[in-house]
């Protein structure tokens, strides 16, 4: 339920801080289907996010319907259709309201109760006074955030009054809460009883002239220039130090069920001692060996490792052996394949040691050199998810057993590419991802132009998202998430540029060739992961949002709309559907007793089922909410180089970005409202529809996650910096805040030695960022 109570604070600081921000004397009214939004997303919303539903939250729900119809018919009777809508709006959003509704609270009834009978009475005193409720709103924003964080002080952090005299743990949220609320009361008691009220004659608020950008952007030769530059820097930056080009290659398959292939039995002069062998493993992955010794002139083998599970794919795994022996002998225990490419025996001072009958299992032994002496590391081998997505991507180009099918076939597919034309190795597995992160730069240069028609804030925007730490270190990485995150941002910008052009016959070639290319995006999201998905849902909100702000007369424009809806069908169901089918080709190559449909179904029943059951401990992962603040990075690689220097790869995002997207999420909506900003619309549509999905799911998931988000905070804040005085000093200050923070942080997202004290020190800014040992 933690998610909930993070959910409920967040919505309504952000609705009160909008708010607080409008122009003095002056009241906001909300239409009545926006009050029906708001609604839904203070009560229907956060109870969809709990697992379990105690049984009084459905009980709550009727009785504050009691409460809501009371107050609707008071209110009505004194109050104007303006003033009425925003004391509704100041109900719905106060937490302590949706947090008793949520938890089922005996004592919620009685509390709501006297709650309105208190307002009722105030309102009549104030009334007399010439004066408004209103005029107390800042009185009620500290009740407001009082009986949240009281709330949160008792549920999440058990303080209660009995801990005040703990000299050990002072329930420090308890006091301020309680302290707020207190002097919230004796505020509003000090203004009512002076007779310090105001006029309840509150003018309507007056909407501001749209701040959207009129004319068509045109793209100069300059525009041009600038983005190739970019994108060429990213380029050279990301492929830099990617990876190896060569890896052991050839590869002895060992068999359970054959006897004789089973087991491996390496010979030596005489008695030797090996201090570790590491073994190359290919494709099979996860395959538990028993590892035994045999002296010189003995008979007896010692097993010394019984179970002893070879963890990852296409990467070197150690295995100690610490002892002196004449033979070693290894075994599969488990009933499967195991595919070894190279095993390399080091003695005590590191050095290789050839066995005698090297020549016997030549795969196994010709490519030594391969072997990394001093450091095996992410340079050399797989990382975190590689060892998923790169094994199935060799699976499918050589019509194996698929292993990962959690997810759509397409984005392994496109990994594949790169295996197919650099071979099964570090960089042939992560140059596609490489491609698709700096496919990404010119696409978000282009919206940002788009939205801006300004050469300085499209050139801004980019270089965030050039210098956007997630952002790099997933496109060095081969996982699908930077795949999927590339096509994603192409649906938005094409469904951009449709609802710019939209609203009648005029242009209907460019509107159905975006769409088109809007349709063909979806499916090739779709058909790399499911996130691509909830993606969809905002297209559709952006679809209809933008064509009905321009088309005023339905019935004037009925054809438009039914020739228009007809290439919606074929561009995001007919096309998106045959992509998503016909990426499943490899499916049917290896299972060959089902076709296409088949396969595809047959895969989403079991990617639901994993999707919706997988929870497990692990120690990076994350809740959402944590994701908005940057708190708990994923680490991918690590390795100690000595004692003073480590390497490791984490992923997280640019604080300066993901933090100060925040700020420019708040100001969006604040355009969006009071400035009527299309632009700022669109964005924050985009960006709640690729985060609000997760507040619903329940599995372990990472911050990675995120980040399809926080690729629209990139473009947030280049809108946000767009609409301000001095917008150049600001971009320039800003970029060049976030390349000297990408610079500062280049070796914990690339891999670079780096001094253990200085990632420590300088680094390691919140406790959560665990970044070394």
């Amino acid at each position: 339920m933690t998610s909930s109570y993070f959910y409920t604070g967040i919505i309504c600081a952000v609705f009160w801080g909008i708010y607080f921000l409008r122009k003095k004397d002056t009241v906001l009214s909300f239409s009545k289907s926006t009050l029906i939004i708001f609604y839904i997303l203070t009560r229907f919303v956060p109870v969809a996010m709990t697992q379990d539903i105690p049984a009084g939250t459905w009980r709550n729900f009727a009785l504050e319907w009691i409460i809501i119809l009371a107050g609707i018919y008071y209110i009505r009777k004194k109050k104007s259709s303006a003033l009425t809508s925003c004391i509704c709006s100041f109900y719905l959003f106060q937490p302590g309201i949706i947090l008793g509704i949520l938890t089922g609270n005996q004592l919620f009834l009685p509390a709501m109760f006297v709650t309105l009978a208190v307002l009722c009475i105030l309102d009549t005193v104030i009334k007399k006074q010439g004066g408004s409720l209103l005029a107390f709103s800042d009185e009620y924003l500290l009740v407001t955030i009082g009986s949240l964080g009281l709330f949160a002080a008792v549920q999440i952090y058990d303080q209660h009054w009995n801990n005040i005299s703990d000299a050990e743990e002072i329930p420090v949220l308890y006091i301020v809460s309680v302290t707020l609320l207190i002097f919230a009361i004796v505020r509003c008691s000090y203004r009512i009883i002076s007779k310090k009220t105001f006029s309840e004659h509150l003018k309507p608020y007056i909407v501001e002239k749209t701040c959207d950008c009129e004319k068509r952007p045109v793209l100069s030769t300059r525009d041009m220039v600038i983005m190739i530059c970019i994108t060429l820097a990213f380029a050279v930056t990301a492929f830099v130090n990617l990876g190896s080009v060569r890896t052991p290659e050839t590869y002895r398959t060992l068999n359970y069920d054959v006897a004789g292939n089973n087991e491996i039995v390496l010979g030596f002069d005489s008695d030797v001692y090996i201090s570790k062998i590491y073994i190359y493993l290919g494709y099979t992955g996860k395959t538990v060996m028993s590892f035994s010794s045999l002296e010189e002139g003995s008979n007896d083998w010692e097993v010394f490792e019984s179970k002893h599970e070879l963890s990852s794919a296409f990467c070197w795994n150690e295995v100690p052996v610490n002892r002196s022996l004449n033979r070693l002998g290894m075994v599969i225990t488990e009933d499967k394949e195991a595919s070894i490419h190279e095993i390399v025996c080091l003695d005590a001072n590191g050095n290789r040691i050839l066995p005698t009958n090297a020549s016997y299992y030549k795969e196994l032994f010709d490519e030594q050199g391969l072997f990394p002496e001093e450091l095996r590391t992410s340079y050399d081998q797989t990382m975190f998810d590689e060892v998923y997505h790169a094994r199935t991507a060799y699976e499918f180009i050589h019509g194996l057993s698929i292993y990962e099918n959690t997810h759509p076939p397409l984005g392994k597919i496109i990994i594949g590419l790169g295996i197919r034309a650099f071979g099964m190795n570090p960089w042939g597995w992560r140059f596609m991802c490489v491609i698709m992160g700096t496919a990404m730069i010119p696409v978000i240069y282009l919206l940002a132009f788009a939205m801006s028609a300004s050469t300085g804030t499209a050139c801004f925007t980019t270089v965030l998202l050039a210098t956007e730490f997630m952002h790099f270190t997933l496109s060095r990485i081969a996982t699908i998430d930077i795949i999927v995150a590339c096509f994603v941002l192409l649906m938005f910008f094409f469904m951009y540029c449709f609802s710019r052009c939209c609203g009648s016959f005029r242009n209907f070639n460019r509107q159905v060739l975006f769409l088109l290319l809007c349709g063909i995006s979806t499916g090739l999201a779709a058909a790399t992961k499911w996130t691509g998905l909830y993606a969809t849902l905002g297209i559709a909100v952006l679809f209809f949002v933008g064509l009905f702000s321009k088309v005023k007369n339905i019935r004037q424009e009925k054809k438009y709309l039914s020739v228009l809806f007809a290439c919606c069908l074929a561009c995001f169901i007919l096309i998106p559907g045959c992509i998503y089918l016909l990426s499943y080709i490899p499916f049917t190559k290896v299972y060959t007793d089902k076709g296409l449909l088949a396969s595809a179904v047959s895969n989403a029943q079991l990617m639901f089922t994993y999707h919706s059951d997988t929870v497990f401990e692990h120690p990076y992962s994350s809740e959402w909410y944590s994701w908005l603040a940057d708190i708990r990075p994923l680490m991918d690689s690590y390795t100690t180089v000595d004692a003073e220097h480590l390497r490791t790869i984490v992923t997280f995002g640019n604080p300066l970005i993901w933090w100060g997207g925040l700020v420019a999420l708040f100001h969006q909506v604040y355009l969006w409202y009071y400035r009527k900003c299309r632009n700022a619309r669109y964005l924050v549509i985009a960006y709640c529809s690729v985060l609000f999905p997760w507040f619903f799911i329940h599995r372990t998931v990472f911050i990675y996650q995120y980040f399809l988000a926080s690729n629209i905070l990139v473009v947030m804040i280049g809108n946000s910096l767009h609409h301000i005085k001095r917008k150049k000093i600001a971009m320039l200050l800003f970029g060049g805040i976030s390349v000297a923070l990408f610079i500062m942080f280049y070796p914990v997202l690339a891999g670079v030695a780096v001094r253990t004290d200085f990632v420590k020190r300088i680094l390691q800014w919140l406790p959560t960022w665990t970044m070394s040992f």
